[in-house]
């Protein structure tokens, strides 16, 4: 009896990520490659379960892609939450009520658990786990920038709130363990803790004092204990401020995983991909959270048209044309295939297939973190039109490196919904990008750009963030080894 309670026991590890695809696929990487040592629960919206494993049609199962077919079994589980990834933006918690009930429930018993600034109400679940003597350890896994840096006057309010004395504590604590909150902790991402949203949540959800400041142990009745941070970002893209926090590590980008589906059996029409060069084109889940405001047609015409001066062929890539909680499609998106030069593809791909193509000579993106670094990694030149959050950081970062030029003033055109105008920027944005022949089928990048890009590729390429995320989350879990070991030691 007492050896089948032990195999019944939950996963060590939780890994929540909520929002859009650009938010959960690198932690999805992430709980993959730490369920090559320890067992492992994903959870993340129903909706988006079905795009990472589209053979599955329940919202919680198994994934059983390991050598060690005797334990895959308990590798890692998947579970979904009936909610939309849309995330609300008028405010610091990012999460709802029902979502943090049950992010609540799934964080009992768990040695550590991972987390995106979307589930970042997991902090107090584990706050709570804590404070009852099952230790656990919190991870916040970031494929982004924080989506929003501290209010101007937060400080002044912070401490007519909480006292000078907190303050104070938090200043000594500069420099110490690392294991308590600090100053530095407050100001880059811990600030939102404090938000009176999170303090409504604590008390209604988990029946804790609305103030994050309490009994935490280790000797200081005060301080609560800080997090590691972890962001999936590229170091070759992307230097850490001399401000952040000694807990914050920058690991690399997390390279979508290789089981997702190969892009050309979902491209329409059809794109003879070894013939002709052709621009891939995505803007991420942007269309579908609001933020484009130009129509489908008007992308179809001003690609059609670009295409017929240059020769160039254009996939433009939704990869999901409508993030409701109950994943339903957007039939609008099949208006683009009846442009010519213009193929559409739809749904979650393998990115490194299609970018890494020889046909594929050049990206037009949003500039997610993910998605420069996938083409950084691809090794072809991008044109970046940054709508909102850290995408104009990175738009900014990779004009530097001269990998990409900024189509800022083309998305503005596109918006304007100048057909003619924007055709015409983007074709010389694409001029300045590739040096084409009279009739556009040869595309050359210009020598000191390729050189540019081979370079920062190289880096990109020889990043895992996955994997040394994986080893952060097995460390704080007491060790590691491989997972049938674990198993054996929990029957």
């Amino acid at each position: 009896m007492e050896a089948s309670n032990n195999a019944e026991r939950p996963p060590p590890v939780l890994v929540a990520a909520l929002g859009t695809f650009g938010d959960v696929l690198p932690l999805y990487s992430v709980a993959r490659a730490v369920s090559r040592s320890l067992p492992v629960l994903f959870v993340t919206h129903s909706s988006l379960l079905r795009h990472l494993q589209p053979t599955e049609r329940s919202a919680a199962h198994t994934d059983e892609s390991h050598d060690d077919k005797r334990t895959s079994r308990l590798l890692l589980t998947l579970e979904g939450i009936d909610s939309s990834p849309l995330r609300p933006t008028a405010d610091a918690l990012f999460c709802s009520a029902e979502e943090a009930a049950v992010l609540a429930r799934l964080c009992e018993g768990r040695r550590v658990v991972g987390f995106n600034y979307f589930a970042l109400f997991c902090w107090h679940a584990v706050q709570r786990e804590n404070r009852r003597g099952n230790r656990c350890a919190a991870v916040v896994l970031s494929p982004c920038l924080a989506p929003r840096e501290m209010p101007e006057g937060f400080t002044a309010a912070f401490r007519d709130e909480y006292g000078r004395e907190i303050y104070e504590r938090l200043e000594r604590a500069e420099g110490g363990n690392m294991t308590l909150m600090t100053l530095a902790d407050l100001r880059h991402w811990m600030w939102r803790l404090c938000m009176d949203d999170h303090g409504k949540l604590r008390l209604e959800v988990l029946g804790m004092p609305e103030s994050i400041f309490g009994d935490d142990g280790d000797g200081d009745d005060a301080l609560p204990h800080a997090a590691t941070v972890l962001y999936l970002l590229s170091p070759a893209l992307f230097a850490v401020p001399a401000d952040w926090p000694p807990s914050v590590r920058v690991v690399g980008s997390a390279a979508a995983d290789a089981t997702l589906p190969d892009a050309s059996s979902t491209i329409v029409p059809p794109l003879s991909l070894p013939e002709k060069p052709f621009v891939w084109v995505c803007f991420g889940s942007m269309p579908a959270i609001g933020a484009c405001h130009f129509s489908w047609r008007c992308v179809g015409q001003v690609l059609e048209a670009v295409h017929r001066t240059t020769a160039l062929r254009f996939v433009y890539h939704v990869p999901v044309a409508s993030l409701d909680a109950d994943g339903s499609p957007d039939d609008a998106a099949t208006t683009l295939s009846v442009f010519e030069g213009v193929s559409r593809l739809s749904g979650v791909v393998d990115l490194s297939r299609l970018l890494g193509h020889p046909s594929c000579v050049a990206a037009v993106t949003h500039g997610g973190g993910g998605t420069v670094a996938a083409v950084c990694r691809a090794g072809i030149p991008q044109i970046v039109c940054p709508f909102m959050f850290d995408q104009q950081v990175w738009c900014k970062r990779l004009v530097d490196l001269n990998v990409a030029v900024d189509g800022s003033v083309f998305l503005s055109l596109l918006e304007g919904t100048s057909v003619v105008e924007a055709a015409a920027c983007l074709s010389g944005l694409l001029g300045q990008l590739l040096g084409r022949s009279h009739d556009g089928s040869v595309c050359v990048v210009p020598p000191e750009r390729r050189a540019a890009i081979e370079s920062v590729g190289m880096q990109v390429r020889l990043e895992d963030g996955a994997s040394e995320a994986a080893k952060v989350i097995v460390g704080l879990c007491g060790g590691g080894g491989r997972a049938s070991e674990w198993v054996a030691r929990a029957q």
